[in-house]
């Protein structure tokens, strides 16, 4: 999993921060304006999406988990038509999407649980933020490197 909190307003991802899933197949699958909805980039391409100089935080699952959030995320990507934050819509509404909240549902449908533990359901109107995806207690930090 990916979590950039160094972007700002006009940077890859026009909020504060980017999220996304890195799938078995070491492929970022990902939410995001330029393409107007779901995507699977390879790294190179993934980088090429952020500025030079941009910091890219590495954070993985605990306890094992993971795979089946990849596994969800790389088929289910396709159904994201377009890249839309709409506060307080539904969690499990799948297109229109934006990174954080693709991220929350590929645990959700994936592994089974409410990535911000505070038993969120599809049904439930919320926002998930990527800082709400990095302060998960079901992650943890591993890495960052920087853009180039």
């Amino acid at each position: 999993m990916d979590g950039d909190q160094n972007d700002s307003l006009g940077s890859s991802s026009q909020i504060v921060g980017h999220t996304g899933i890195v799938n078995s197949n070491f492929k970022v699958v990902h939410v995001t304006l330029p393409v107007n909805g779901g995507t699977v980039d390879n790294m190179t391409g993934y980088m090429n999406r952020h500025g030079a100089g941009e910091t890219i935080k590495v954070y993985r699952p605990t306890n094992g988990m993971g795979v089946s959030a990849a596994k969800w995320a790389t088929w289910d990507f396709q159904y994201v038509k377009e890249y839309s934050i709409v506060p307080f819509s539904k969690l499990g509404t799948l297109s229109a999407n934006y990174c954080s909240k693709f991220v929350w549902q590929a645990f959700y449908n994936g592994e089974g649980i409410d990535l911000m533990n505070v038993n969120n359901t599809p049904d439930l109107r919320g926002f998930v933020t990527p800082s709400m995806v990095i302060n998960s207690p079901f992650v943890i930090y591993m890495t960052s490197f920087t853009a180039v």
